[in-house]
């Protein structure tokens, strides 16, 4: 199974969403979603997504201010929080944590300072992530391989 949230996808609809924007404003970091141990690497400047990359710049801190906030789990997990109806517990980050293979890490005040724009992603996420179930088929539509993305 791999999960891949498409980079330019990802950066358009953040920035798009009003209630995220509402949620992250003030927020300068880094939200990495790991899938297995595949990093996607979201860099927040004043609440805006600056850019989507698959790895967290050597001078983040210096860039952004805390370290970043980590939501991982293993791409079966992230397939089943994606579901369009996900089943209990996968609704949202922190009760998949608690009751299934999820793990938030990182900087831990930045979490539960942005935790309603954290939980916002797990919605935006559903709409624009390529899950495939075997290499070649696609169950959701998107981009196969994420694109770095940088700010305009």
């Amino acid at each position: 199974m791999r999960v891949v949230f498409p980079a330019d996808e990802l950066k358009n609809a953040l920035n798009a969403d009003p209630e995220f924007r509402l949620a992250a404003r003030y927020w300068n970091g880094a939200l990495e979603f790991r899938v297995d141990e595949e990093p996607t690497v979201v860099r927040l400047e004043d609440g805006t997504v600056a850019s989507v990359s698959s790895s967290l710049p050597a001078d983040l801190e210096a860039v952004t201010g805390p370290g970043p906030v980590v939501i991982a789990a293993p791409a079966s997990d992230w397939a089943q929080l994606l579901e369009e109806k996900p089943r209990p517990f996968y609704q949202d980050y922190h009760a998949a944590t608690a009751h299934h293979g999820f793990r938030m890490d990182g900087d831990v005040e930045t979490l539960w300072a942005y935790y309603a724009a954290v939980r916002r992603t797990a919605d935006i996420l559903r709409e624009i992530a390529v899950v495939e179930e075997r290499a070649g088929s696609e169950d959701r539509a998107g981009s196969e391989d994420p694109a770095t993305v940088e700010g305009d």
